[in-house]
Parts: structure tokens; sequence; C-alpha cells
């Protein structure tokens, strides 16, 4: 009488195609988490340039008064540098005593693809004799 061989576990060629399946499978994780971190950085910086450009204008908006055409500028921790200037924007009534000042802080960074800027705008009204004209 003739016996039936019962075979038990995988064949050589199929072991060879679920190795083939997890490794693309794990490829492309690996690819997607890699994107994935890299995105997380640049967000991280450009929330880091955020916070830092909002306390220096927080700090520029303590001062007393801004003078026309004053330029500010500074550097934080690491590779970020800012500068601000104040503009008064042209008045439509000069007899009102109050001018409109335009503060722009624009800060500036170096990431692996070239510098990048954020810019920062806020204006203020202010009394016309704090502001000093220092344009032609």
């Amino acid at each position: 009488m003739l016996r039936k061989t019962q075979q038990r576990g995988f064949t050589v060629l199929e072991a060879l195609v679920a190795v083939v399946i997890l490794g693309s499978a794990v490829a492309a994780i690996s690819g997607v988490l890699s994107t994935s971190l890299r995105n997380i950085g640049r967000a991280e910086e450009y929330e880091r340039v955020t916070l830092l450009s909002r306390a220096q204008m927080n700090e520029l908006l303590a001062l007393p008064a801004w003078k026309d055409g004053t330029t500010w500028s500074g550097q934080w921790a690491g590779n970020y540098r800012w500068t601000a200037r104040a503009e008064m924007a042209p008045s439509r009534d000069p007899q009102a005593g109050y001018v409109l000042v335009r503060m722009t802080v624009v800060a500036v960074w170096k990431t692996t693809r070239g510098e990048k800027t954020y810019t920062l705008e806020t204006a203020r009204i202010q009394r016309l004799a704090e502001t000093i004209v220092t344009r032609s």
C-alpha cells in the first residue's frame, strides 16, 4: 500500500516571496516615516521662528514711540536673525495730530534648502509729536 506523505512547513519559494513582500512593506513605511520626520522638523522651525518673532514684536511694542525710518536688528540663538523697521503711513489729515506707524519684523534662518524668511507686521497709532520724520 502506498502511503501519502504530508508536507509540513513552507517551501523555499514561498519563504522567498514572503520575505520580498515584507521587505517592500518595510521600505515603503520607512520612506513615509522619513518624509514625516522631515516635515515635523520644518514645522518645528516655523513654530520656533514664529514664537521668536512674536516675542521680538512684543518687545518693540513696549517702546514708547516708534520713529519713522528706524531700523533694529539682532540675532537669536543659532542661525536665526531678525530685522525690524518702523515706517510712518502717509497721513490724509495732517492736522489730526496722530499718525499710523507700521512695524515690520523679518526673521531669517538657514536650512538645508537655503535661507527662509518669516515676516510679521503690526501697526499702531501714536501722537505726531512723538514721531520724528526722517524722510526727505
